[in-house]
Formats: structure tokens, C-alpha cells, sequence
């Protein structure tokens, strides 16, 4: 609901939904209010063809873009399958992540289409104002070092693990929000959380003023 209230006062009506794996967060997005476009990018096949249906059941502004993963260069590379499917990713699973939750281990690699988002978001129209959410399991610098341009010109939005804030911060964007994700089943350290940047807008901010 506070996404969806953010969406709001800044206008956005396009989500670029990276990772979206099965849908769960552009079906929740939906289910809280929000009316507008959202673009999912999923490299997974068996999760892609979920979130294709789920799609096309859930909302007429949802489409699934092409199955592909989003990183700095365009082209093919492998991809770790967990066998959880939400922990899969371009990077290879870490001792910590195994013992957090055993059911995360990677399994299987596959070869994926790899693109950026640069040379993507072109075939799609106009999507100025977006907003950029990741979930690609510890990649997400290798998503925004594909989408530098689109980030400076046309995204006003979100990037998950707190680690890229100087790089979003250096370009522009300032820190919103912070919400608790993953955390250690037994210690309960914080392994993963998502931080919500927003571009200063000044007619906005007199408006919310």
C-alpha cells in the first residue's frame, strides 16, 4: 500500500518489474489499488510461463516482456536454478544464503537470453515517468550498469540491497524508504531488504508540501 501510494504522488504509471519470477509483485501492486502499465522481465522458463498467465488473467496493463535476463551486455549467459526458483539468479549461491534457508541451493544451470535495459525498453514506447524494481538475487549492479541511460532519462524508481545506494545517490536519486526482506532463520540477521529512491522533482515537492 505505501508503494502504491508513492506511485501516486509521483505520478508514475509504468513499473519495470525485474526478476518478477511467478508475478507475485505486480499482482500485489495490482491488488493494492495501482491501475497502471507494468513491464516484467523473468529469465526463468517454468516461472516465466506462470507469470505469463498470471498476467493475463490478472490485469489488461500487465505484459510480460520476451524471457530474458537483464545485465550489462547483450547476449546469452548462464543461469543458476534454485530449487526454490525465487533464489535463482546470474550469480552462483552463497554458503550463507545455503545455510539460511537449504531449500535456496542452486541445482541446475541453464543458458538465458541476456539483454540490457537500455537496448530494451526502446521497443516498448514511451515509459517516462517509470519505476524500476529488482529482485535478481545479489545481480542488481549488473542490471544498472545495463541501464545508466534509462536511469538518467527515465526512471524514477527502486533498486533492492542497500550496497547500490552510492551509485543511485550519484546519479540523482534520493532514499525513501527502506523495507526488511530475507532474513537468517536461526540468528535473524538482516540478509536482504529493499530500498525505494525517488527522484527530487520540485513541482512535486511543493505539492506534497
Amino acid at each position: 500500500l505505501r508503494i502504491v501510494k508513492y506511485l501516486r504522488d509521483h505520478e508514475i504509471n509504468t513499473i519495470l518489474d525485474i526478476g518478477a519470477n511467478d508475478g507475485g509483485y505486480a499482482s500485489s501492486l495490482y491488488a493494492a489499488g495501482y491501475e497502471g502499465r507494468i513491464l516484467s522481465f523473468e529469465p526463468l522458463p517454468g516461472a516465466w510461463r506462470m507469470l505469463s498467465e498470471r498476467a493475463k488473467r490478472t490485469h489488461p496493463n500487465w505484459q510480460v516482456v520476451a524471457s530474458m535476463a537483464l545485465s550489462y551486455y547483450d547476449g546469452k549467459a548462464s543461469f543458476n536454478v534454485a530449487r526454490n526458483s525465487v533464489s535463482s539468479s546470474l550469480l552462483a549461491m552463497t554458503s550463507t544464503h545455503r545455510e539460511a534457508s537449504p531449500g535456496s541451493d542452486s541445482d541446475t544451470v541453464i543458458e538465458v537470453d541476456m539483454r540490457r535495459l537500455d537496448s530494451v525498453v526502446q521497443e516498448y514506447g514511451e515509459i517516462y515517468p517509470a519505476f524500476l524494481k529488482i529482485d535478481v538475487q545479489g545481480a542488481e549492479k549488473y542490471v544498472l550498469d545495463g541501464a545508466m541511460h534509462s536511469l538518467k532519462t527515465s526512471i524514477v524508481g527502486q533498486v533492492q540491497a542497500f550496497d547500490m545506494h552510492n551509485i543511485i545517490e550519484s546519479i540523482g536519486y534520493t532514499l525513501w524508504d527502506i523495507q526488511p526482506g530475507f532474513r537468517h532463520n536461526q540468528s535473524l540477521k538482516l540478509l536482504q531488504f529493499d530500498g525505494i529512491y525517488f527522484r527530487e522533482r520540485t513541482d512535486l515537492n511543493r505539492r506534497l508540501d
